[in-house]
């Protein structure tokens, strides 16, 4: 049985991707370069949303810990969290 090393091994001789971004820059830069951005852009938002999850749920601790926390900033994460979300879904 091959071991995981192989096969991500072969998986990145097989692939053989400067080739295949040639070939499709070849038949049609535009898409290639807004596919790409889409795909950069896609990928900063889900990092983006996993940061403000972060920050709600650094936000939820600090007002257990301390009583006289202000509430009205976790819902604020509550909603930017939202946001992200939304925006990554659709």
């Amino acid at each position: 049985m091959p071991s995981i090393r192989n096969k991500i091994f072969h998986l990145k001789n097989n692939l053989n991707l400067p080739r295949i971004l040639n070939l499709v820059k070849a038949a049609a830069p535009g898409w290639l370069y807004i596919s790409l951005t889409l795909i950069i852009l896609e990928t900063l938002a889900f990092f983006a949303s996993l940061y403000l999850m972060k920050l709600l749920i650094d936000m939820v601790v600090k007002t257990q810990l301390e009583a006289g926390a202000a509430h009205t900033n976790i819902i604020g994460y509550v909603i930017f969290s939202g946001i992200a979300v939304l925006f990554i879904l659709y």
